[in-house]
């Protein structure tokens, strides 16, 4: 007998994500969190009133509304019936409740994040990849570099010759031109525009989802030359379009959300093997034919 079916009947058992994978998205999730909290400790700015101290600290705080269910009764039952019956073991009422949410909003204010159920919210732990995370770094080191240079000016002692404008992010002004020095606060951080590249967003994300279904259904294919009768479990997730009787299902081995057209009528919630039909990377078509038993 196969050692992997003595492990589990189904890779439908297996966890989706690693735990390492959980715990590192938790911890960015908290990371955000906690640098909105800090931020609105520090400036005393708790919604989109001015704040009151003297040197602010503007970043990008990202928000969600909570999803409006007074027009969309019976499809809030639906999601509820799905989630009470563990339908699809929480697979199908995750699908089901993505049509409620709302686009994520970025502000300079804090606001709610309904998604991730937190007061506030600032995506910032990954510079490298994301401009708008390394302009909120720049940010939170400007506002510390000024706390400095307000603590020296106000005890009368010189500020370092190398600190520039640039680091500080608003200008450094001598006293009747000698002396010690100030800070400008009244235009903080006025280089940085969190909304800066944003029109790139919408191309590049086209861009990488285009790269991402291609080398998903080149890998698909590789597997389908390899072995042309490989078996692949799917989980039906919803109904898209009752009329053509075309579903949603999830591919467990591969962690892929398709479309599955079935000749007869079937359930959210419905596990059964299929085999890949057709797979053409380059104008991205892939199919799914069911193997009955």
């Amino acid at each position: 007998q196969n050692h992997a079916s003595e492990q589990c009947d189904s890779l439908a058992d297996e966890l989706p994500v690693s735990s390492a994978s959980t715990l590192v998205t938790e911890m960015m999730i908290l990371a955000g969190e906690a640098i909105g909290k800090w931020a609105l400790r520090e400036t005393g700015t708790p919604s989109e009133e001015e704040s009151s101290k003297e040197n602010n600290i503007f970043l990008p705080y990202r928000s969600q509304p909570k999803p409006d269910y007074r027009s969309r009764a019976r499809e809030k039952k639906i999601m509820m019936d799905l989630l009470e019956y563990n339908v699809g073991d929480g697979y199908c009422h995750a699908w089901y409740s993505r049509r409620f949410l709302s686009p994520v909003k970025v502000t300079s204010y804090a606001k709610p994040h309904s998604g991730l159920g937190l007061g506030c919210y600032v995506q910032w732990t990954s510079p490298i990849r994301r401009f708008q995370d390394l302009q909120a770094h720049a940010a939170i080191k400007r506002y510390l570099r000024r706390q400095k240079v307000i603590e020296l000016c106000a005890n009368d002692l010189p500020v370092p010759p190398a600190v520039t404008s640039d680091d500080l992010g608003c200008s450094l002004l001598a006293k009747n031109g000698e002396g010690p020095r100030k800070l400008d606060l009244n235009e903080v951080d006025s280089d940085i525009d969190y909304d800066d590249r944003t029109k790139l967003l919408g191309p590049s994300r086209f861009v990488m989802r285009s790269s991402q279904k291609y080398w998903m259904l080149e890998y698909i294919r590789r597997l389908h030359d390899s072995d042309p009768g490989l078996s692949l479990e799917a989980l039906v997730l919803g109904c898209v379009n009752p009329a053509k009787r075309q579903y949603a299902i999830y591919i467990y081995e591969l962690g892929l959300e398709w479309r599955y057209s079935s000749p007869v009528s079937i359930q959210a919630g419905n596990k059964f093997k299929v085999r890949v039909g057709t797979v053409i990377p380059q104008n991205g078509q892939l199919a799914f034919v069911r193997i009955h038993a």
